[in-house]
C-alpha cells in the first residue's frame, strides 16, 4: 500500500508541474493494476434516495424589481423568484415518498449568496426533521462569487457571498458532519448513508481563483492534491469491498455529440481520463448538474460501464429530480417534475414557455453581437429553444420530418453565419445518446 501512495504523491507532483493530462498510479503499476482488474466490483448493496440539482435558490428580500433585475433575468434562464416555492413542492414529494437520503450537486443558489443559502438550510433541516438526510456539494455559483447581489430599482449592490468556511459551516448537518472522509484541499468528503456504500460528494468547483473584481468562473476542475485524495481513497473502498458512487456538479461524460467542442465549461476539465479512472476503479454512477438538462450518458473503458446521470434544474423546465432505487445490484432510475406551487396554477406550462422565452431572448442577444437582423434573428431563435427545451427534458428524438433547422435561404448573410456556426450543435443536441435519460433500469456486473 505504501508504495501504490508513493506512486499516486509522484504522479500527482507530475501533473502540477506538466500541462499534460492527469496520469494515475493504476497506470504505473501494472501489478496494482492487475490486482483491481482480477476482483469483482463490489455490488451495490440495497438503499433508496432521492436526486435533486441546481435548485438555484434565490433570497427574494435581495430584490425583484427595477431595471437591474430585469436585466439580470434577460441574461438568465432560471425562474428565479419561483425558487423556493419550487423547491419546497419538490421536497414535500420527496417527503412523501421517505427515501433514506437525499444527493443534491450543486448550485444550490443563485450566486453565493449568504441569505439565499440559509434559505435552503432552513428546508433542509425541515427535511431532517421528518427523518431525511441531505448530503451537498457546491456548484460554480455558491462560492466567492462576485454576482451575489442586491437589486434597488436601476442599481445593484454586493453583497456577501459565501466562502469556503461558510459553505462547510452552513451545510455542516448535510455532509460534512457525516463525513468518514474529508478532503483538506477543497469541500470534498465521503460518507456511507448505507453500509457498504461510499458516496464521494466531490467539490468540482474554482471557486478559489475567483475574484470579486471578475465574473466567476463556470469552468470545474479537481485541483492535482484533490485527484490524489479521490484516488487514494477510491483504492481504499476497493481493498475494503466498498461500493462506490459519485455526486459533484460539472459533468463527467459528454451528453451529446459535441458536448465537449461547444460547451467545454459544462464538463470536468480532463474528463475523459478522469472517467477513465473512475471506470477502472469500479464507481459505475456519478450523479451530476450544471447544464440543466435531465439526461443520462454512459461510456465503457475495457468493459467497464459508467453512467453519468445528469438531473436537470429545478429552476428551468421540466424542473425535475430523480428517485433511484439499488437492489439486487441494479439501479432503477425514475424521475418526477414539479407539478404545481402555490404562486402559479399550471406551473408545467408556465415553466415550459418561462424557459423557451428565456432562451429566446437570451439568443437573440448573442446574436444582435453579430450584427444578425432582427427578421433573422425571429426565424433562428425559436430553433434554438426547441432544440434546447428538448434536451433538458430528456429522451429527445426529433418527429419524423420534423424541421430542426431553418432553410438558409430564409436568412441574410449574417443569418447564415450563425446557422453555418451552429448547425451542428442544434442537430446534435436533437439526438440523444444511450441510455434512456428518465426512467431507467441499469445493470451491474
Amino acid at each position: 500500500m505504501q508504495k501504490f501512495l508513493l506512486i499516486l504523491c509522484v504522479n500527482i507532483i507530475f501533473c502540477a508541474c506538466s500541462s499534460t493530462l492527469p496520469t494515475f498510479s493504476y497506470e504505473s503499476d501494472s501489478t496494482f493494476k492487475s490486482s483491481i482488474e482480477e476482483k469483482a466490483a463490489p455490488a451495490y448493496p440495497q438503499a433508496y434516495f432521492a436526486v435533486l440539482s441546481d435548485t438555484h435558490i434565490y433570497d427574494t428580500k435581495l430584490g425583484v424589481d427595477g431595471e437591474a433585475f430585469k436585466e439580470y433575468l434577460n441574461n438568465d434562464r432560471k425562474m428565479l423568484v419561483q425558487s423556493v416555492e419550487i423547491l419546497e413542492s419538490a421536497l414535500s414529494d420527496i417527503a412523501s415518498k421517505k427515501p433514506q437520503f437525499v444527493l443534491i450537486s450543486g448550485d444550490l443558489t443563485k450566486d453565493g449568496e449568504i441569505s439565499s443559502h440559509e434559505l435552503l438550510q432552513k428546508r433542509l433541516y425541515d427535511l431532517k426533521a421528518q427523518g431525511i438526510q441531505t448530503y451537498v456539494v457546491p456548484g460554480n455559483h455558491d462560492v466567492n462569487n462576485s454576482h451575489a447581489r442586491s437589486f434597488h430599482g436601476a442599481t445593484t449592490k454586493q453583497v456577501k457571498s459565501a466562502q469556503k468556511e461558510d459553505f462547510a459551516r452552513i451545510y455542516a448537518d448535510f455532509g460534512y458532519n457525516q463525513a468518514i472522509k474529508k478532503d483538506p484541499d477543497s469541500l470534498s468528503y465521503i460518507i456511507e448513508p448505507v453500509e457498504g456504500l461510499w458516496i464521494f460528494g466531490l467539490d468540482s468547483t474554482r471557486f478559489r481563483e475567483n475574484s470579486m473584481k471578475k465574473d466567476p468562473i463556470v469552468d470545474g476542475k479537481f485541483y492535482p492534491q484533490t485527484l490524489q485524495w479521490i484516488e487514494a481513497n477510491l483504492i481504499e473502498a476497493n481493498r475494503e469491498g466498498k461500493a462506490v458512487i459519485a455526486f459533484f456538479h460539472h459533468g463527467i461524460l459528454e451528453h451529446y455529440t459535441g458536448n465537449a467542442t461547444f460547451y467545454p465549461e459544462y464538463l470536468i476539465e480532463d474528463f475523459q481520463a478522469i472517467a477513465k479512472m473512475f471506470a477502472f476503479y469500479n464507481v459505475r454512477m456519478v450523479f451530476t448538474g450544471h447544464f440543466h438538462a435531465n439526461d443520462i450518458s454512459m461510456q465503457e473503458f475495457n468493459g467497464r460501464a459508467l453512467y453519468d446521470i445528469e438531473t436537470g434544474s429545478l429552476v428551468s423546465a421540466p424542473s425535475p429530480y430523480r428517485f433511484v432505487t439499488l437492489k439486487d445490484n441494479k439501479a432503477f432510475i425514475t424521475t418526477s417534475v414539479v407539478k404545481e406551487i402555490p404562486s402559479v396554477q399550471d406551473f408545467q406550462t408556465f415553466a415550459t414557455e418561462y424557459t423557451k422565452n428565456g432562451f429566446e431572448v437570451l439568443g437573440k442577444a448573442v446574436m444582435d453581437k453579430f450584427f444578425v437582423s432582427k427578421k433573422d434573428q425571429d426565424i433562428l431563435a425559436p430553433y434554438i429553444s426547441s432544440a434546447f427545451i428538448a434536451h433538458y427534458r430528456g429522451d429527445e428524438m426529433p418527429q419524423k420530418d420534423q424541421k430542426l433547422i431553418p432553410d438558409s435561404k430564409e436568412l441574410g448573410m449574417f443569418g447564415k453565419l450563425v446557422l453555418h456556426k451552429k448547425r451542428d450543435l442544434i442537430i446534435n443536441i436533437w439526438h440523444d445518446l444511450k441510455p434512456q435519460d428518465n426512467n431507467i433500469v441499469l445493470e451491474f456486473k
